[in-house]
């Protein structure tokens, strides 16, 4: 579970990069 949680941060922070 801790894995999916820590893929998921990465999506998110990969998306915030991308709009900036």
């Amino acid at each position: 579970m801790i894995e999916m949680e820590k893929l998921t941060g990465i999506k998110m922070q990969a998306l915030q990069a991308n709009r900036l």
